[in-house]
C-alpha cells in the first residue's frame, strides 16, 4: 500500500517530539516533494504530450493597406477565418503579421501593415507558435515526427533566427524544432520550420509541476518514506530553532541550528538516491522509437530507407 503524505509527516514529527502539528508537517512534505521535482526530471511524472500542428489557410483574397491593423478578405476568405485564426500568423507579401482578433470576416494584426497595400491579393495564414500542454513546466529535448521517423532536437530561438530570419517557406515536414514566447499565462510553445501546408503530429516528453496535496493523498511509490522524512526533519528543526529563539534560549536554538545545517548535508545525499531509485531515462527516442529502426533519414541503409528518403518533404 502506497505510503501518504500524512504518514511521513507523522513519522517526521515522532523522530524529534515536534509540537509543529501534522498539518504544518504535511505541508513541509509537499514542498520536499516540489523541491525534489525541480532539481530532476522524476520518471513517474514523465508524460507523452501530442503536439498536432494545423495546415495552412490560403482559401480566398485578402486586402491588406499600409498602415493599417485589419485585413479585409472576400466571401471565400471569410469564410476560412474563423476564431480559430487567433494567434497564427497571416502574410501578404514577405512579413508575418500575428492575427489578435477576427470579426465579421476582418482580421485584426498586432501592428500595423508595413509593406505595400495590395487589393484581392494571394494570402497565406499558419500556426508559427504552437502552445504545448498548459501543464508542462518541463519539456524533453526531443520531438519526434512520427511519419517520417525523425527525431528533432528542441533548438534555441536564436537559431533559428539566425538560419531562417524571414521564414518564407511552408512546406511538408518540418526542418527545425525551436523554443518560441510563452503565452501571457506561462503556456510553453514552440515554432516548427518550414511552416505546414499540411497538418501533422509530433511527440513530446513533459512535466508537470507537483501541484498541491492534501495529508491523506498518496505519495508515488518511487518516493522512500525514509528519504523524504530526512528532508522534512529540516523544516522541523528551524521550526524548533525559531521557538528556542523566541523563548531566548540561546544555546538551544544554537544547537538545532547545527542539526539544521548537517540535516541539509544529509538531505542532499538522500537527493541522490531518490534520484538513483526514480532510474531516470530521459532519452525521448528510447520511450517512442522502435528498436532496430533508426530515427533519422540522414543514413539510408536499406531499400526502406531509399523508399522513405524520396517521400516529398
Amino acid at each position: 500500500m502506497p505510503h501518504r503524505v500524512e504518514d511521513v509527516a507523522r513519522d517526521a514529527l515522532a523522530a524529534c517530539d515536534c509540537s509543529a502539528g501534522h498539518l504544518l508537517a504535511s505541508q513541509w512534505v509537499v514542498a520536499r516533494y516540489q523541491q525534489l521535482a525541480t532539481r530532476v526530471r522524476l520518471r513517474h511524472l514523465r508524460r507523452v504530450g501530442e503536439l498536432r500542428v494545423p495546415g495552412q489557410v490560403t482559401a480566398g483574397l485578402a486586402n491588406f493597406t499600409l498602415g493599417s491593423d485589419l485585413i479585409t478578405g472576400d466571401a471565400t476568405a471569410q469564410a476560412a477565418w474563423t476564431s480559430d485564426m487567433i494567434g497564427r500568423h497571416i502574410r501578404g507579401k514577405v512579413v508575418w503579421h500575428e492575427i489578435v482578433n477576427v470579426t465579421s470576416g476582418v482580421l485584426k494584426i498586432a501592428s500595423p501593415y508595413t509593406e505595400s497595400s495590395a487589393s484581392a491579393s494571394s494570402y497565406t495564414i499558419v500556426q508559427q507558435w504552437i502552445p504545448l500542454d498548459p501543464l508542462a513546466t518541463f519539456i524533453g529535448r526531443q520531438f519526434i515526427y512520427a511519419e517520417r521517423r525523425i527525431a528533432f532536437d528542441l533548438r534555441q530561438r536564436e537559431e533559428l533566427d539566425k538560419a531562417y530570419p524571414s521564414r518564407q517557406a511552408v512546406g511538408r515536414g518540418p526542418d527545425i524544432v525551436a523554443e518560441a514566447p510563452a503565452l501571457p499565462d506561462g503556456t510553453r510553445r514552440v515554432e516548427i520550420y518550414p511552416y505546414q501546408q499540411d497538418p501533422l503530429t509530433l511527440k513530446y516528453i513533459w512535466w508537470p509541476n507537483v501541484g498541491e496535496m492534501q495529508p491523506q493523498d498518496a505519495l508515488p511509490p518511487q518516493l522512500q518514506k525514509y528519504a523524504l522524512k530526512e528532508g522534512v526533519l529540516i523544516d522541523i528543526y528551524r521550526y524548533k530553532m525559531a521557538q528556542a529563539a523566541d523563548k531566548g534560549e540561546i544555546e538551544k536554538a544554537a544547537f538545532w541550528r547545527n542539526e539544521m545545517r548537517t540535516q541539509e548535508t544529509k538531505w542532499e545525499v538522500y537527493i541522490r538516491e531518490l534520484m538513483q531509485s526514480d532510474n531516470q531515462f530521459d532519452d525521448l527516442t528510447f520511450i517512442l522509437g522502435v528498436p532496430g529502426i533508426g530515427m533519422s533519414d540522414s543514413d539510408i541503409r536499406t531499400a526502406q530507407d531509399q523508399v522513405l528518403s524520396m517521400w516529398p518533404r
